[in-house]
Parts: structure tokens; sequence; C-alpha cells
């Protein structure tokens, strides 16, 4: 189970298990910045409450695995079919860079086949179609207002077990 904060178009705040039982759950940041129409820098920020040991096995897996860059192993990946072993940062990554590089510079979406887990995605485009049409034609778009927050649902292993939903 994880929770993931999209912040579109270019922001992801995800909240994660840590990597062994016990540990703490893991922040991960993610920011992509375009630089034109066929590039983008990642920038991507890991953090937990460790200290001692499960610090020094935090630090100890991100220099073992942290440096992976998925466009080095474009040809394995595409030509060969081959992906790292390494699921959590090396599997991950590659198969974000599969997803975007394998639609080429700019998506072809008209033969996207959008699944279950895209709704949020196909939300956000009728959305965005909906508020340009409606400034294209000079009608007023949407008046955005914050909702309340929600109760505060459990989130941390163990603690759905004992929750009172």
């Amino acid at each position: 189970m994880r929770k993931s904060d999209w912040t579109f178009p270019n922001n992801n705040h995800i909240n994660v298990p840590g990597f062994a039982k016990g540990d703490p759950w893991m922040d991960i940041g993610i920011w992509m910045v375009p630089h034109d129409d066929e590039h983008t820098t990642r920038f991507i920020l890991y953090g937990t409450p460790l200290a001692g040991e499960g610090a020094e096995r935090f630090m100890k897996y991100f220099e073992d695995h942290g440096d992976y860059n998925p466009a080095d192993h474009h040809d394995e990946l595409f030509l060969e079919g081959k992906y790292p072993q390494e699921p959590f940062i090396q599997l991950t990554s590659a198969q974000d860079y599969v997803a975007t590089a394998g639609q080429g510079t700019i998506a072809d979406s008209a033969n996207e086949r959008l699944g279950r887990s895209d709704a949020g995605i196909a939300t956000l485009r009728r959305l965005f179609r909906r508020e340009l049409e409606a400034i294209r034609t000079a009608r007023p778009t949407k008046q955005w207002r914050r909702r309340p927050a929600p109760a505060e649902l459990p989130t941390q292993p163990g603690m759905l077990e004992s929750a009172q939903l």
C-alpha cells in the first residue's frame, strides 16, 4: 500500500513503507522539469526518519542502487527486453522510462488505451479541455475552493487492523 499526492503537471509526493519490517514509512518527492519538447530532468528526493543501523542500511541501499539511469540502458530495455531486478528504484525508473520514452517526443494520445488506473489522467484531461474551451469562448472558468480535510485515515502498516473504520 502507498499514498500518492500528485500535483499536476510535474510533482508527485509518494509515501511508501520502509525497506524492512518495522522501518518508518518513506517519503519520496519527484519533480520533473521540462527543458523543451524533448528533454526533461527528473529530481527525486527520498527521506525517512531513521537513525543508527536503519539509517546505515538506508544509505547503503541508495549507494548500491540510487544512481541507476534508465537512459543509460536504453537498448537493453527496448531492444532486449531486459529489466533490472532491483524493484524499488531501478525497476520503477526503468518502467517509467519505457512508458514515457516509448511514446515518442509528443505522445499520440489519439491511439492510447487508458485503463482503470489512468482514471485520474482521463479526469484531468476532461477538466483541462473544459476549462480551455471556457477560456476560448470567453465564458467564466470554474471557481475553485478548498474542500474541508477528510478525517484522518490510518495509513501506517498495522494500524488498519486496530482501527475503528
